[in-house]
């Protein structure tokens, strides 16, 4: 989807240059602007969006992180780099009284589904199982006062079935991103490959996947993934992708290097 400026009444250009690059490569770069935002019925004048001249991506990017890591110039971890910081939409809600805390709660759908659902503000009940349970927030760059971004710790991944669980990666503990843009899980090798072991899936060199049949026979229906203690249940077949070259499926959980 493209945006022509010239054809809104309520457009202003800061000229403040931006730019991201995320992890699978793709970025873009253009200028940070101000427009009315209209999401819902609710109207926001003057809130923030970057307008790119050159991007690789196809979608379209609706910010909603910390205000720490909604910045001019993508952030820097390593450097510390500092970039000017704006209100998204959410902050935005807040401080125009929309909403009363600045949260919001995405569903996905089905694996199917075309389109899912962002509700600001709150969290619809009737949209999960369980108990809702509360995780802290790490904030991995130590010179930084707050978290930047949604990075939780990872303790533990065990296969549950019929309610019963065992363990499958114990006695560890790292960060992880919780990233609603990626298209794939990103875990270490170890991890990936004692997910792939359950499925029976091999590795595919060219394709940079693991990957077998897309009705493997299973002795769980579930991975129990552990965050700080909180336990979200994720089911075995949506972790499958009807990608493989060989016209199977593949795990869809990449390697990462860090």
């Amino acid at each position: 989807m493209t945006f022509d400026p010239s054809t809104s009444t309520t457009f202003k250009n800061t000229t403040e240059p931006w730019d991201i690059q995320y992890y699978d490569t793709t970025g873009a770069f253009g200028f940070l602007c101000q427009d009315t935002i209209e999401v819902g019925g609710a109207s926001v004048p003057n809130a923030y969006v970057a307008v790119a001249g050159y991007t690789n991506m196809t979608d379209n990017i609706f910010g909603v992180s910390f205000i720490n890591d909604e910045t001019t110039t993508e952030f820097n971890g390593d450097s510390g780099q500092a970039s000017n910081t704006y209100p998204n939409y959410p902050v935005s809600l807040k401080q125009d009284g929309f909403i009363n805390t600045i949260s919001y709660s995405l569903y996905l759908n089905s694996l199917e589904g075309q389109e899912g659902n962002i509700l600001f503000g709150g969290v619809d009940h009737a949209k999960y199982t369980g108990t809702l349970g509360l995780m802290p927030v790490v904030n991995i760059y130590w010179w930084i006062a707050t978290p930047p971004s949604f990075v939780v710790m990872l303790n533990e991944i065990n296969l549950s079935s019929n309610g019963t669980s065992c363990p499958l990666v114990t006695d560890f503990a790292y960060p992880v991103l919780l990233d609603s843009g990626s298209s794939f899980a990103i875990l270490p090798n170890e991890t990936v490959g004692a997910m792939a072991d359950a499925y029976g899936f091999t590795w595919n060199e060219y394709d940079a996947f693991y990957e077998g049949s897309c009705t493997p026979i299973l002795d769980f229906d579930s991975f129990e993934i552990s965050f700080s203690g909180v336990k979200v249940n994720i089911p075995a077949d949506s972790l499958l992708g009807p990608y493989a070259s060989n016209g199977g499926c593949i795990l869809a959980v990449q390697i990462g290097e860090n």
